[in-house]
């Protein structure tokens, strides 16, 4: 009996709880040859047949959080997205199978997690969970296929489209769900020297699913997808200053960095910034800069307390990823991005914020759980 089939619902549950990553869902980081290809014995992932004693095999089906039968699935495997990457009974965020497997997970559906990640192993990954999503409603997260329904408050993505292709209308749907973000390329070779592009599968899979080269994002990942991330281990996210027109199919500029592919479906937050735009960035803002290098003058010079270190709660990205992981923050040249105050899969606060914005920042006190603090050093009472 090949292993993995043929096995009792009991054995498969706790085998598919940590399944080996395999389609996508990781947004999560993860260092040149740590985690972006799969390693482990094939059986974790796939069944040859989907057929075992005369029956079809049985697949764990995350949308309910148990083993129950489940019709043949593409490329032969034995789960979905979701479910690979789900942590259906416990708290912890990596799970090793052994072998070189280990699974990033970015759903704990009983929660149980530690926020902001401090190395604990219910530590939420860089890209957050989903548990608050399913949990406390949709202003915590994307609503995602098989983990929360469409989203009730909106029709279409905030700073988006109002057309009716449905990839600029909901993540909830079966059209679209994962890989409305992630591209399946779990079987591409590492990073060479820590960068991942194009040749591997794109970084953490986001990348475009008609394949255009224009469209995928190259970055650095952290070995442990930043479940301890510190100002020298952390994800390097590659950015962009070039002033483009996210909604148009001219893709020149946007350069593989990752703001310009959350524009694809949030456009109007990085086209429509400020009043001089499109075009331009030289007008008054009327919405946080994105993909707009972080000044290197004022109180945006004394970036994390004027110390200029790296800080995982605030992070920026970088116009050249040949610097490779570093603990230095450059104002003037390093770069805000969404992802300087979004967590993409979802966070214990509203609108997937890291941290506590209409609680914990307040002028005039020092907080340092304020991540706005961070660049606007100036704003606290240190």
């Amino acid at each position: 009996m090949r292993r993995g089939e043929g096995e009792s619902p009991a054995v498969l549950r706790a085998r598919h709880v940590v399944l080996s990553v395999m389609v996508v869902l990781g947004c999560l980081g993860g260092a040149g040859n740590a985690g972006a290809k799969v390693r482990g014995p094939c059986s974790n992932c796939h069944t040859m047949h989907n057929s075992q004693n005369g029956a079809a095999i049985m697949t764990f089906n995350l949308h309910v959080g148990t083993v129950s039968k489940q019709g043949p699935l593409g490329q032969l495997l034995r789960s979905d997205c979701v479910g690979c990457h789900t942590n259906a009974s416990g708290s912890d965020t990596i799970v090793d199978l052994g072998g070189g497997s280990r699974v990033p997970i970015v759903f704990n559906p009983n929660g149980g997690l530690q926020y902001p990640p401090d190395g604990n192993a219910n530590s939420v990954l860089a890209g957050g969970n989903f548990y608050w999503v399913a949990h406390d409603g949709d202003v915590y997260g994307h609503n995602v296929y098989g983990i929360s329904g469409i989203d009730s408050n909106l029709s279409h993505a905030p700073g988006g489209f109002t057309c009716n292709n449905s990839c600029h209308m909901s993540l909830a749907t079966p059209s679209t769900g994962c890989t409305g973000c992630h591209v399946p390329h779990h079987h591409k070779d590492d990073g060479v020297a820590g960068v991942t592009g194009e040749g591997d599968g794109w970084y953490r899979f986001l990348g475009d699913p008609m394949g255009s080269s224009d469209f995928g994002v190259t970055g650095i990942e952290d070995p442990n997808w930043e479940q301890n991330p510190t100002k020298d281990q952390h994800n390097v996210y590659k950015g962009t200053t070039t002033v483009y027109i996210a909604s148009s199919v001219d893709t020149t500029g946007k350069g593989n960095a990752i703001g310009a592919f959350c524009s694809g479906c949030h456009s109007k937050f990085h086209d429509a910034m400020n009043n001089a735009q499109p075009g331009s960035v030289s007008g008054d803002w009327i919405r946080h800069p994105s993909d707009v290098a972080l000044p290197n003058s004022g109180e945006y010079s004394g970036y994390n307390n004027g110390t200029d270190i790296y800080n995982p709660l605030a992070p920026v990205a970088k116009p050249d990823l040949s610097v490779g992981v570093t603990d230095v923050v450059v104002p003037g040249t390093d770069i805000v991005m969404c992802l300087s105050c979004h967590r993409p899969h979802g966070s214990p606060y509203p609108d997937m914020l890291r941290w506590d914005y209409p609680g914990a920042c307040v002028a005039g006190t020092a907080n340092s759980n304020c991540g706005c603090f961070v660049c606007h050093s100036t704003k606290d009472d240190e």
